[in-house]
């Protein structure tokens, strides 16, 4: 048999398979690629192209336009709507606050009747301070009438009728020792005044074997309001210049042409 011819067409050696100890050259057939496709040719852009992007594109833009200037209408109609609302509510709260001012100042007028009325109701009073909690009830009007007539004559004494008298609680801050303080009711408050005046500048008071301080039976409110004052009573005692407490609550400087009242703090240094 004739020897055939090693097949080396392009085979490397390891395409060569041994089997019981012969060589066998194999050859494995190889599949063609397929051609690749080319690509499509872009149609080429024209004249006429660009012409109708261009009136796409305005189109576009012009309806946008269009679409903003609706929207602009609607928000300038309703902000116009508001701004009418608005000078509306305006002239709606303009009598408001009218009336808002006329009822402060009625209820400012009313508050200084009331501190009126509550002054006038503790004008005839006038409290003592130093009588023992020993003292007997009956007992204060004898006592009253001996402080009386040596402060005043006993025609004067006799004319000063007291309205009544009471004892008030000690105060929670006050000492073992301190009695209770006495609230004396004059029945004209021309006795109260004459009955201050002749005791100011001399308190304590030296009465028997008691020792007397004097205070005006005044509200709570206006003790208050007359210490807001006390810079200005503290100048005017300094310069020993007069003056007086009046009713509604004021304090009264005499002058040639006219009194001078004051009615709140805010006017101290105009009067300084």
């Amino acid at each position: 048999m004739p020897e055939m011819a090693p097949l080396s067409d392009g085979l490397s050696s390891s395409d060569k398979i041994s089997a019981d100890g012969e060589n066998y050259d194999v050859r494995v057939p190889t599949r063609p690629m397929p051609p690749r496709p080319m690509p499509a040719a872009k149609p080429p852009i024209t004249e006429d192209i660009l012409r109708t992007l261009l009136d796409e594109l305005n189109r576009n833009i012009a309806t946008d336009i269009r679409r903003f200037r609706e929207e602009m209408n609607g928000v300038s109609a309703h902000l116009h709507h508001t701004e009418f609302n608005f000078a509306d509510h305006e002239n709606q709260i303009q009598p408001l606050e009218k009336q808002l001012s006329t009822l402060q100042w009625s209820q400012m007028l009313a508050q200084e009747n009331m501190a009126a009325t509550e002054d006038k109701r503790h004008w005839k009073k006038i409290k003592i301070r130093g009588l023992p909690d020993t003292l007997e009830p009956t007992e204060f009007p004898h006592l009253f009438c001996r402080l009386l007539n040596a402060l005043f004559s006993s025609r004067q004494a006799k004319a000063m009728p007291l309205d009544g008298w009471y004892r008030i609680p000690k105060p929670t801050t006050s000492s073992q020792g301190t009695s209770r303080d006495t609230i004396v009711r004059f029945q004209q408050s021309q006795d109260r005044m004459a009955f201050m005046a002749a005791i100011r500048n001399r308190s304590p008071f030296q009465f028997e074997e008691h020792s007397l301080t004097f205070f005006s039976g005044l509200s709570r409110a206006t003790l208050e309001w007359r210490r807001s004052l006390r810079p200005l009573t503290k100048e005017l005692i300094a310069h020993k210049i007069p003056y007086c407490w009046g009713t509604p609550r004021s304090l009264i400087i005499p002058k040639e042409n006219c009194d001078l009242k004051i009615t709140n703090t805010a006017e101290i240094p105009d009067t300084l």
